[in-house]
């Protein structure tokens, strides 16, 4: 009895804890910034066949390929710049990197027209819906920075207010335009371009009536920036080759119907990635700060530890979760991709220790790491997935996945611990002060 009610007393304590509240708050945003997906997938499945779910998910897929060459690191710089200048300066910054942001969506609509005819057909799409997807960019990127404004004033219920109507009207109008109006893909697109467009013109109105931002582009700002975001670029080539760029090759080595079923299979790992971001977003603050007060490093051993084990525990779990989806809503038509998602709880499991592991890169800020990770990546991850894919269809994808990020996460706690060695006679030395 005794045991009993110290471990009840023990849990009460511990979601008392700053940890865990913040740790809540990011799950529950992050669920309804990603949770639309899952929301209407069931919905999917039912109205389109595997083969055009495929096609839908490589559209979808393309916006967060070229997101990052819209958005740059323009959120990064805003961040730092939110808390070194004055308003005014920090209006005409955000004027500044938007412009700029424009100025590149604008340059690969331009892009999209001229190579139009081909385009449209890799898609099997036609070619208004292709040139929303930079156009689709630029308002997320505008979105982004809201929430960026408002998370460094700490006004966690506006931007918790923002998430959940954006998924709400996306959802209302996915079933809207899928069910009533435009069945199957374009009725997904449509539903996407309006929830996305009316939410970037709000932003836009917010970022002029609430933050000042008029317009005004200063270049030499841009020219001093640009080294920042390209590393910032190359460094989430790492991110790209497995979670964007695996599905084009998925497209071009595997049948239409083979994609939809890997599409499918993927886009329920956004399960893990919403536990992951959460996790990430409620623990690095507090990893930065205890390794800037020299916390004892087995502490901080013990914690890192403890949080891996916690993500893998919920990777793995989540087949749980997906295995009654497939049973219950899933259309049977996808029953073959659910094989395919042992192997996604599997990789997207030791992605998100990656993720954390990145949380060191970051305080020591070893740029170079970063860069070489993004380089690997392309000049390695990407031959290494086209080789297995050829000879053992998307079973080799996910083999040559897992092993490579084995090998990263060996490489990355090896770097680390390098780092730690110096940390840990700093602390020895600190301590001996005392």
């Amino acid at each position: 009895m005794v045991a009993k009610y110290k471990i009840k007393e023990r849990l009460i304590q511990k979601s008392k804890s700053p940890f865990v509240r913040s740790l809540g708050v990011y799950t529950l945003l992050n669920f309804f910034l990603r949770g639309i997906s899952f929301l209407i997938t069931p919905l999917f499945t039912n109205y389109i066949s595997p083969a055009e779910f495929g096609n839908l998910n490589l559209y979808l897929n393309s916006i967060n390929f070229v997101l990052p060459i819209v958005s740059l690191g323009i959120t990064n710089s805003i961040s730092v710049d939110y808390f070194k200048f004055s308003k005014d300066e920090l209006s005409k910054h955000i004027s500044s990197y938007l412009l700029f942001s424009f100025s590149i969506s604008l340059a690969l609509a331009f892009c999209i027209v001229i190579f139009g005819t081909q385009i449209g057909l890799y898609f099997k799409l036609a070619l208004l819906y292709i040139i929303w997807i930079p156009i689709l960019c630029f308002f997320n990127v505008c979105i982004d920075v809201i929430f960026v404004l408002y998370r460094n004033r700490e006004m966690i219920k506006v931007v918790s207010i923002i998430t959940f109507l954006r998924s709400i009207s996306e959802l209302i109008l996915s079933v809207l335009f899928i069910m009533y109006l435009l069945h199957g893909v374009q009725g997904r697109i449509w539903s996407l371009i309006f929830a996305t467009t009316m939410l970037g013109m709000h932003s836009i109105y917010v970022l002029m009536n609430d933050f000042g931002v008029r317009l005004h582009f200063d270049f030499t700002l841009i020219r001093k920036e640009i080294l920042f975001w390209l590393s910032s670029v190359i460094g989430f080539l790492f991110v790209l080759s497995f979670s964007v760029l695996d599905k084009y090759i998925v497209k071009y080595y595997c049948s239409p119907d083979e994609l939809g079923q890997y599409g499918l299979a993927t886009q329920f790992g956004f399960i893990i990635l919403t536990f992951t971001t959460a996790v990430s977003a409620s623990y690095l603050p507090n990893l930065y700060r205890d390794l800037s007060n020299q916390v004892s490093i087995m502490y901080i051993y013990k914690k890192v530890a403890w949080i891996c084990g916690l993500l893998l525990s919920v990777a793995l779990l989540s087949n749980f979760v997906v295995f009654l989806a497939y049973r219950y809503l899933i259309n049977e038509r996808y029953a073959t991709s659910w094989k395919l998602y042992i192997y996604v709880s599997i990789i997207y499991g030791l992605w998100s220790v990656i993720t954390i592991l990145y949380g060191f890169l970051t305080y020591y800020k070893m740029k170079r790491v970063f860069s070489a990770l993004g380089l690997a990546a392309i000049l390695f991850f990407i031959p290494l997935q086209i080789c297995c894919i050829r000879s053992f269809q998307t079973i080799g994808l996910f083999w040559a996945q897992i092993g490579y990020f084995v090998v990263c996460i060996f490489i990355i706690i090896m770097l680390v611990r390098k780092q730690l060695v110096d940390y840990e006679t700093n602390t020895t030395q600190h301590s001996t002060r005392i």
